[in-house]
């Protein structure tokens, strides 16, 4: 009996909470998202997090500041599914690619306000793109007040979908149902992208860095 009364406090307290954080890491570092961070920038916005009341959301994206031309690199291996090198709205020059993630499905993203005559040539609809390749240069075209890179995530399957709320949930404004329709649906790309990488701030910072949301 004694010798199983010793067994507990043999169990130090501080090896538990290690031992947590270590699982907690691991699932972190596990978790299904992009590979590689699509620029070096500061993160100027709330995300998700700031959206107003579906069907008109305020942003659903990440913003990163950049310097003008800063190079744009593919967040994943991927197939471009669409390049805009003309001004067609808010967004401005953008450039579209479809990756894979393993554990999750198929997601496109989206690279927005890209600079006048930094899309590659070789930057077209059909062609493959090598994760970490440059392919544009952060600018401000379209509706944006200052050169950066906004970037967001779609799905566009039902399979995927699932997967994603398996893994992240549903977040406000989601529409769940367009996309288990087998509609192209934005998501948040936070659960994505390495957030913690990025210098983020507090809210009316995307005001003070006159970035155009």
């Amino acid at each position: 009996m004694s010798n199983r009364r010793n067994l507990l406090p043999a169990i130090d307290p501080v090896w538990l909470a290690a031992g947590g954080l270590f699982l907690g890491a691991a699932y972190l570092l596990g978790r299904p998202r992009f590979p590689i961070q699509p620029t070096p920038g500061v993160s100027v916005n709330a995300g998700w997090a700031g959206s107003e009341p579906y069907p008109r959301p305020r942003h659903r994206a990440l913003d990163i500041v950049a310097a003008r031309n800063t190079p744009i690199r593919a967040v994943d291996d991927g197939v471009i599914v669409r390049v805009d090198r003309t001004i067609k709205g808010d967004a401005g020059l953008q450039v579209r690619i479809r990756h894979h993630i393993a554990g999750l499905g198929f997601v496109e993203t989206r690279s927005a306000h890209l600079e006048p005559g930094t899309i590659a040539d070789w930057v077209r609809p059909g062609h493959y793109i090598s994760g970490g390749s440059a392919f544009a240069g952060a600018g401000e075209t379209g509706k944006a007040n200052n050169p950066h890179l906004h970037i967001d995530a779609w799905i566009c399957d039902p399979q995927t979908m699932r997967r994603y709320i398996e893994l992240f949930g549903v977040a406000k404004n989601m529409d769940v149902d367009r996309a288990l329709a087998g509609k192209c649906t934005l998501v948040p790309i936070e659960p994505l992208i390495r957030v913690d990488e990025y210098n983020r701030n507090v809210a009316g910072v995307s005001r003070a860095a006159g970035v155009a949301v």
